[in-house]
């Protein structure tokens, strides 16, 4: 892999249009609650906090050590560092209370998921009722895609069937999720499978 495609891809997961598309899209608020999932190196999260600081905040959730440890370093040049909080969990083992997140994001992650039902299950838990949740994979595979590289497969799969948007939808429902969509679709210039929904409202 060329040198010049590695320090793009690391710039694209350290910040890109994808993502600032994505939090729009979210529309967190000032004073709320958003978990970020799977946040890698934290391209929502800071975003996230500077749209709900001061009163609100974000909750960056990652499975990986090196992750959280960049983010923590990252987090340290924020103004709006006191809204971000940096924590170890598992979509399948969140570790925050019953109904106590507002939105919830979770970018180019999916595709890691081993316990899709679990996941939903527990994002349905977290979320207040009506949450939104924001579920979005770039499709590296789209020949449309700035790092499609002819034959080569994504790391995230052999195809577009890896990440099977109305699975994952099918998934959301059966744990009472509403208003579930899926669309494959550009979002921020790059091709990408999005699902929204609304958390059980009771």
């Amino acid at each position: 892999m060329k040198p010049t495609y590695v320090l793009a891809a690391i710039g694209h997961f350290w910040s890109s249009d994808v993502n600032r598309a994505a939090v729009d899209l979210l529309d967190p608020q000032p004073g709320e609650h958003v978990l970020d999932l799977a946040a890698g190196l934290g391209p929502a999260s800071v975003e996230v906090a500077r749209r709900v600081a001061p009163t609100g905040r974000v909750t960056a959730i990652d499975p990986s050590r090196s992750m959280r440890t960049a983010l923590r370093t990252r987090r340290l040049w924020q103004r709006s560092r006191s809204s971000l909080e940096v924590r170890p969990g598992a979509a399948e083992d969140l570790p925050l209370t019953r109904g106590s997140v507002d939105a919830a994001v979770s970018l180019n992650a999916m595709h890691h998921l081993p316990d899709l039902e679990g996941a939903a299950r527990e994002l349905a838990r977290v979320l207040v009722p009506g949450g939104r949740l924001l579920l979005i994979d770039e499709d590296f595979n789209d020949g449309d895609h700035s790092f499609h590289q002819g034959d080569h497969h994504h790391e995230h799969g052999e195809g577009p069937e890896f990440v099977d948007p109305d699975h994952m939808t099918a998934v959301l429902v059966a744990a009472g999720f509403q208003d579930a969509q899926a669309d494959h679709r550009p979002i921020g210039g790059e091709p990408a499978y999005i699902i929204t929904a609304a958390a059980p409202r009771s």
